[in-house]
Order: structure tokens, then C-alpha cells, then sequence
């Protein structure tokens, strides 16, 4: 971390400045210290994702398991996966992010932020995720970047910093996912662009979550209330509706969740599975719907400051 990457940065208890003292952040306003693990700033609160659906712990769990981690490099290996981007972010103008800030919200073991690099390069890339062995996975498949540990509800950076926020199937997570949403909101610039895919638990992904027990660290939100939000902190909608095909959906929802011993492990990687790829066949060709899109999407411009 350099001093001059300290300008988007702010304490996430008293939004003061930062200064490097001594291998640490030093808040100049409450004084707090934050340790600074490899490169990875850790700009946490004590209640950090304390009262949402799932934990620091939680994550930190997810990224420290080997089967995880392996199941999240076999999925981004897959060429399907990048299928399902180019539908995904098909909606961003990605042109004028090049040499811009741009910020991934939930950037733990990210799928996406490499093929962005591809696309809109250069860039100054910024990550933020809540657990640290998610941060540490993200840094090393993308050395460029500039990753923090930190909490979208108490954010580690500056309002208005960002030309570019994004985030894919994160605020989800969270007990109220359009408060989640406005937080990325608000570090947005004006002229800046927001785009943020979750979910669609309502429809058959939804259904298809509850036969695998999924929706307990879940809280769905709707295409409408996604535009409400963006809408109320000031944005103008460019683009949303739902997205994708099944089997990149069943597979990035699937980490650690099934004993591969298990019937049931056999039969979603050996049946279920190759079946759902064949969906994405009618996906490639955007016939995205409410009852069967596994992604709901808005994309939106930033037109004032509040």
C-alpha cells in the first residue's frame, strides 16, 4: 500500500485520514491502528458483519477450505463461466473505465475481476472483501490489484471515490440487501457507474436453491426494488432485467456444500449438472426470463451526489 493510495481510504469507525506508521494505518482523527497483512490493508470494526447472514467467520471458513478453493478454480477455468460474463456485464460501458478507479465489492476468490482487467485495461483495480484468506486469494491471481479487507456497511474507503463499482452475487448476503446496495451506492462519483447482479430467488433458481438448503444465508431482492434503490441515491438506470444460464449459477452456489461421496454430490456433478450446461445453449442467445434466469441485474449512472 503506497501513500498514495491513501486519498480513497478512510477509518471505518471515525472516517478520518490515514497515514503508514511504523508497517500499520494509523487513523490521524481516533488513532486506531490497523494492521496491514502482505499488502492487504485490514480495515475491520469489532462488529463487522456481525448481525448479517453470514459472518467474518463464516467467509473466513469458505476460503480456508481446499475443496473450496479447488471448486473455485475448476469454475473459473470453465469456459462457461465466460459465457455468462459476457452476458453479465454486457451492460457496462466498459470503455470509459480505462484508466479509471474501478472497485469489486466481494472480491473474495473473484471470478470476475481478471476477465475485467482483460476488458477494460488499464485501469486502477481496487478489491474489498470481508475475510482475509478471501482478500489473499485475490491478490495472487491479480497482483495488479489493490485489495482490502473491509465491510461494504462500514466502508474502508471515501464516498464518491469510484468510477466504477461492482459486485456479483453479494448482497444477497446481507439481512437487507437494499441497504447493501445503497452502501455501494454511495461510492460511486457523479458520472460513475454501479452494476450489481444477485440472485433471483424468486423464480425456479430460487426453488432449485431450496432443494439444496442454500437459502439460509440468503435474502432475495427484487429486479424493482434493485432500481428503487439506485434511483433514491441518485442514480439514473441504464440497463437491468435478469441474466444468465443454470449451470455456472449451480456451480458458483455450490462450495463446500456436498460431501463428494454423497448420492446426491453424484448426482449433481454427473446428471444434474451436464444437463443444466445444455440451458445455457437458449442463454447464449438472451433468452433471459423472470421464471428462469438465475441473475437478476441493474446497472446504473450516478447523475448527483447525495
Amino acid at each position: 500500500m503506497l501513500e498514495k493510495d491513501l486519498s480513497l481510504l478512510q477509518c471505518p469507525r471515525c472516517e478520518g485520514d490515514f497515514q503508514i506508521h511504523k508497517e500499520k494505518l494509523r487513523c490521524n482523527k481516533c488513532n486506531s491502528f490497523y494492521d496491514i497483512y502482505d499488502g492487504i490493508p485490514i480495515l475491520l470494526t469489532e462488529d463487522a458483519a456481525r448481525e448479517e447472514k453470514t459472518s467474518v467467520t463464516y467467509w473466513d471458513n469458505v476460503w480456508r477450505d481446499k475443496k473450496n478453493i479447488r471448486e473455485n478454480e475448476r469454475v473459473k477455468k470453465k469456459s462457461e463461466i465466460y459465457f455468462e460474463m459476457a452476458g453479465i456485464f454486457n451492460a457496462i460501458p466498459a470503455r470509459e473505465f480505462i484508466g479509471k478507479n474501478v472497485l469489486e465489492v466481494g472480491c473474495g476468490g473473484s471470478l470476475f475481476m481478471d476477465y475485467l482487467n482483460k476488458k477494460i485495461s488499464p485501469a486502477s483495480f481496487w478489491g474489498m472483501d470481508i475475510s482475509l484468506p478471501g482478500c489473499k486469494i485475490t491478490l495472487y491471481r491479480n497482483p495488479y490489484a489493490k485489495i482490502v479487507c473491509g465491510d461494504i456497511m462500514n466502508p474502508p474507503f471515501r464516498k464518491n471515490s469510484f468510477d466504477f463499482v461492482y459486485s456479483v452475487g453479494l448482497i444477497h448476503h446481507f439481512y437487507s440487501p437494499y441497504d447493501a446496495l445503497a452502501a455501494h451506492a454511495n461510492l460511486v462519483k457523479a458520472g460513475g457507474v454501479l452494476f450489481c447482479a444477485t440472485p433471483n430467488l424468486f423464480a425456479l433458481p430460487g426453488k432449485i436453491l431450496d432443494i439444496f438448503s442454500y437459502k439460509k444465508t440468503m435474502v432475495g431482492i427484487t429486479r424493482e426494488k434493485m432500481e428503487e434503490c439506485l434511483v433514491e441515491n441518485g442514480f439514473e438506470i441504464i440497463k437491468s432485467g435478469y441474466i444468465g444460464g443454470l449451470q455456472p449459477f449451480l456451480m458458483l452456489e455450490s462450495y463446500g456444500s456436498l460431501d463428494k461421496f454423497s448420492l446426491l454430490y453424484v448426482l449433481f456433478r454427473n446428471i444434474i449438472s451436464p444437463l443444466a450446461s445444455l440451458s445455457n445453449i437458449a442463454f447464449m442467445f438472451r433468452l433471459n426470463s423472470y421464471f428462469l434466469s438465475p441473475f437478476i441485474f441493474v446497472c446504473g449512472r450516478k447523475i448527483s451526489n447525495y
